[in-house]
């Protein structure tokens, strides 16, 4: 009797069989690609997620200490003390009374504090690199002189890190001016 395997037979065994090797290999290739690309993109978009983060807490860090100062500094009635980094000031409280207002910038631990009278010091900036009190005169002349004094220009620069890479803004204000000191 004759043999009842046709020629389609072993064609259709062999379709049944699956992937070749080289078939896996190209497949997780393209797979291994896909994926590093979508793991990069994620990272990339969460470190820049994280960097605005940090960038948006420093301006309302900065802007927050920039609107205090100016406030008490054009509300100054009288300098006790002055510095680079240390400012005591005298202002008039809504009640006619006298607060005194001490800043504070310790270079060594990056803080700024403000103190009113003798109550607990108030931290008012962490992670602070540099920062800077600067004295004119009325005539917009720079002067040590704490009689001189009618206007003071803030300078201070925030420095935070991420992953090992520093993000740093810098702020400069305008001069201040003390509206209720009269100049000597």
């Amino acid at each position: 009797m004759a043999s009842t395997h046709t020629i389609s037979e072993p064609l259709r065994n062999k379709s049944k069989a699956g992937f070749s090797l080289a078939e896996l290999i190209v497949a997780m290739m393209v797979l291994s690609l896909a994926l590093s690309a979508i793991v990069g993109s994620t990272m990339f978009v969460y470190k820049s997620t994280a960097k605005m983060g940090i960038i948006s807490e420093m301006n309302n860090n900065g802007r927050f200490v920039m609107d205090q100062l100016g406030y008490d500094l054009r509300s100054t009635v009288q300098i006790d003390r002055a510095g680079k980094s240390r400012l005591r000031i005298y202002v008039d409280d809504p009640n006619g009374n006298q607060d005194r207002i001490l800043y504070v910038y310790s270079k060594s631990s990056g803080t700024l504090y403000r103190r009113v009278n003798r109550e607990k010091p108030e931290y008012l900036l962490l992670n602070l690199d540099d920062f800077a009190f600067t004295y004119f005169d009325s005539e917009d002349r720079e002067t040590k002189n704490l009689i001189d004094v009618k206007k003071i220009t803030v300078f201070m620069e925030l420095e935070q890190k991420l992953l090992d890479q520093a993000t740093t803004r810098e702020y400069k204000s305008a001069r201040f001016l003390m509206r209720n000191r009269l100049a000597g």
